[in-house]
């Protein structure tokens, strides 16, 4: 006798799937004869195989907790979306850093240099974009 995965195998070369989108990561879930594959998009990207018999188990202490949470809804918390504002605010950060380290030393004077020296450049950048569209 033939396993319903192995027919639905020859017709679609892979096991059935579940896809979801979760933020900004792709979660698939693959059915195979005697294991799961759950697999992840990038960014944090990965696989995990699960038994068959690990994954019943699993799926029957899980469906209580999912009815609690279905009854007591949260806002969804997308993590890789999280890391990603944690590593701007970082990088914002280290530039105020870098930005208060470069004027800590520096004079009145050596600001209005600096600032004249700056407007000087932005007009030579100006008169060159424009000599270069004519």
């Amino acid at each position: 006798m033939d396993h319903p995965f192995d027919t639905y195998y020859r017709k679609h070369a892979h096991g059935p799937r579940i896809r979801i989108d979760s933020g900004v990561q792709r979660l698939t879930v693959e059915f195979s004869r005697g294991y799961v594959r759950i697999a992840t998009s990038s960014p944090f990207s990965g696989e995990v195989y699960v038994t068959r018999s690990a994954f019943l188990a699993l799926l029957q202490r899980v469906v209580p907790i999912a009815r609690l949470w279905a009854k007591h809804p949260a806002p969804d918390h997308d993590v890789p979306a999280a890391v990603h504002q944690w590593y701007l605010d970082e990088q914002a950060l280290d530039r105020d850093l870098r930005e208060a380290k470069k004027t800590r030393r520096l004079t009145l004077d050596d600001t209005q240099r600096a600032d004249r020296q700056r407007r000087r450049w932005l007009a030579a950048k100006a008169r060159s974009e424009r000599a270069a569209t004519r």
